[in-house]
């Protein structure tokens, strides 16, 4: 019981590996963006392998929670390291929580740009607690 614990929390650090990935290769700004969603995409298929494989977890449950873990930390993250390398000099940018990149077309659909910080939060929030779910309840296949 120990060792599968010890894989299964191995396998979800994995998980991170996609949103990890992603801050490094955004540090200094983003260069390719479709070139990196589809590494991102590559990263998170080939992260979620482990878990179906040695953790017994649902595949497309993995995948799900290494999108879910990008979408609630990214934004937040990157606005933060772009700040401190004074990659964004907009003062508003100053506050990780509320602002939005001008580039990235989910930030700048109208239904999220105006939406309240808290309400964005909540639904990041939403998702994850969705994923996690599914992570730990959806029978394998």
């Amino acid at each position: 019981m120990t060792i599968f614990i010890a894989i299964l929390v191995l396998c979800i650090i994995l998980l991170f590996t996609a949103y990890v990935w992603e801050v490094i290769n955004d540090a200094h700004g983003d260069v390719d963006k479709t070139k990196d969603v589809f590494i991102r995409i590559g990263i998170m298929l080939i992260t979620a392998v482990p878990s179906w494989a040695f953790a017994d977890r649902n595949y497309m449950a993995s995948f799900y929670l290494a999108l879910c873990i990008h979408f609630l930390l990214f934004d937040y993250t990157i606005n933060i390291v772009l700040w401190k390398n004074i990659i964004i000099e907009k003062p508003e940018a100053k506050n990780w929580f509320a602002y939005l990149g001008e580039k990235g077309k989910t930030d700048n659909w109208a239904p999220w740009r105006n939406m309240n910080p808290w309400k964005r939060l909540g639904v990041r929030v939403a998702f994850i607690v969705s994923a996690v779910a599914l992570y730990i309840w959806l029978p394998k296949f």
